[in-house]
C-alpha cells in the first residue's frame, strides 16, 4: 500500500523591521535620513510610515516627507525609506533635534519608534565694525579713542578679547587698551546675537610732530 503525504508550510503575516536610528550634523535648508525597511514575514504586505515628526516642534524644523521607495513587499523583501527634514537657514543654539517615526503594515504590526538625531554644533563667529569716525586729530602726548561694535554672530555664548597695534612704517602710536563702553554687556560670555560697544585707545607719544 502506498501512502501520499503533503507537507504544510506555515505562512507568517507581513511584519516590518527598520534599520536603527541615525545621527546627522545640522545643515541649513534640509537634512536627509535613509533607512532600510524589510518585510520579515512570508506574506505580501503594504507598508507605511507612521507618525513621522520632529519632537517638540522646534522653530524651523519639520518633516517634509517620509517616503518608502516601494511600499508593497513580498516576504523577505526590503525597500528604502527616505526622510527629509526641513531645517532653518541659520543654526539654532547647540543641541540635538530628534526626528521620531515608526513603520507599520496595513492591518498588522508596527515597529517600535525609531529616533533619528540632528546634531547642532556650536558655531563661532563675530563682526567687529566701526561705530565712530576712524580719524582724529590730537596733540602729542594725548590719547585718542575709537569705538567699535562687536557682535556675536555665532549660535552660542562666547567670550572675546580686543588687542591692538599701530601699523605702517613710522607709525608712532602705541596701543593703550580696549574696554567696553558702559552700560553695554561684557566681552565675557556674550550671548549669541548680542552686541557690545568697545572703545579702543591709542597714545600719541610726546614730541610727535604734526603730520606723523
Amino acid at each position: 500500500e502506498q501512502v501520499n503525504t503533503t507537507g504544510v508550510v506555515a505562512q507568517s503575516p507581513a511584519a516590518p523591521a527598520v534599520s536603527p536610528g541615525q545621527t546627522q550634523p545640522f545643515a541649513p535648508g534640509s537634512v536627509t535620513f535613509t533607512h532600510t525597511v524589510t518585510n520579515t514575514g512570508s506574506l505580501l504586505g503594504t507598508f507605511q510610515v507612521i507618525g513621522a515628526q520632529v519632537v517638540g516642534s522646534p522653530p524651523g524644523f519639520a518633516v517634509r516627507s517620509a517616503t518608502l521607495a516601494d511600499p508593497t513587499l513580498e516576504g523577505g523583501q526590503s525597500t528604502t525609506l527616505t526622510i527629509v527634514v526641513d531645517t532653518p537657514a541659520t543654526a539654532p543654539a547647540p543641541g540635538s533635534i530628534v526626528v521620531r517615526f515608526a513603520v507599520g503594515v496595513q492591518g498588522g504590526a508596527q515597529t517600535p519608534t525609531v529616533d533619528d538625531t540632528i546634531v547642532v554644533a556650536a558655531q563661532r563667529s563675530f563682526a567687529f565694525t566701526p561705530a565712530t569716525p576712524q580719524s582724529a586729530t590730537t596733540p602729542p602726548g594725548a590719547d585718542v579713542s575709537f569705538e567699535y561694535e562687536l557682535a556675536n554672530t555665532g549660535n552660542a555664548p562666547d567670550s572675546f578679547s580686543v588687542t591692538g597695534a599701530a601699523t605702517g612704517t613710522g607709525n608712532p602710536l602705541t596701543f593703550v587698551g580696549a574696554a567696553v563702553v558702559p552700560p553695554d554687556p561684557s566681552l565675557a560670555n556674550l550671548a549669541a546675537g548680542a552686541s557690545t560697544t568697545v572703545r579702543v585707545t591709542f597714545r600719541v607719544p610726546p614730541g610727535t610732530t604734526a603730520g606723523d
